[in-house]
């Protein structure tokens, strides 16, 4: 079995995991413990496939450097948690009536819905026929995965049901955002100016020659 093949066994055997957790709260509570539970694993492990770059270009280390050669799976594998985790919440959360996002009251849900787009647009063009074919746009995709972050942050706090209501949670999750962003996009250090190198005074034996 290759690498890429034991990461989407991987995010199978944690998925199952993660039901099986959910399947040890009481029956009523389990949809929810799911929603939950999902929706944070998604966005736990966005923001972890975001930092492999960060770690790898910082440390070196032979497992950050593996991760970052199977970035491209490891990225397809934080859709699908978050493709079950829309599944189960159009399931028990609102019963497949997508027209509630467009309620007022749903505004961080349908926040929620957008940067989901988002990452099912990034997941769709993770292939070298679209990376061939966008050219350049296609890395200003890949970009819109800082917007994605951001608008599930918002998904996460607004309308967690489980961890958002963690403060200690909400703000490991807040400062891990904060640190990525410092080392993604702190400018760069310009290179020190040479000084001006003044003229050698001539020595004595040259001044009597």
């Amino acid at each position: 079995m290759d690498n890429k093949a034991k990461v989407y066994l991987g995010a199978a055997v944690l998925m199952l995991l993660v039901f099986g957790i959910g399947m040890l709260g009481p029956a009523k509570m389990q949809p929810v413990l799911w929603m939950s539970y999902t929706g944070f694993l998604a966005l736990a492990s966005l923001l972890l496939v975001v930092a492999i770059p960060i770690v790898a270009k910082a440390t070196r280390h032979p497992l950050a450097m593996k991760a970052l050669v199977l970035q491209r799976q490891l990225g397809i594998c934080v859709f699908l948690f978050a493709l079950v985790h829309v599944l189960i919440t159009m399931q028990f959360g609102l019963g497949w009536n997508i027209a509630f996002l467009l309620d007022p009251q749903a505004t961080f849900l349908l926040v929620g819905a957008i940067a989901f787009l988002i990452l099912f647009a990034m997941a769709a063009t993770s292939n070298d026929f679209s990376v061939k074919t966008l050219g350049k746009n296609w890395k200003r995709l890949q970009m819109l995965v800082y917007v994605a972050i951001l608008l599930l942050l918002a998904h996460f706090i607004n309308a967690g049901l489980v961890f958002a209501k963690n403060p200690i949670v909400v703000g490991v999750v807040l400062l891990f955002c904060v640190a990525g962003a410092y080392f993604r996009f702190k400018p760069k250090a310009k290179p020190p100016v040479s000084a001006k190198q003044e003229p050698m005074e001539p020595s004595k034996e040259t001044i009597k020659q």
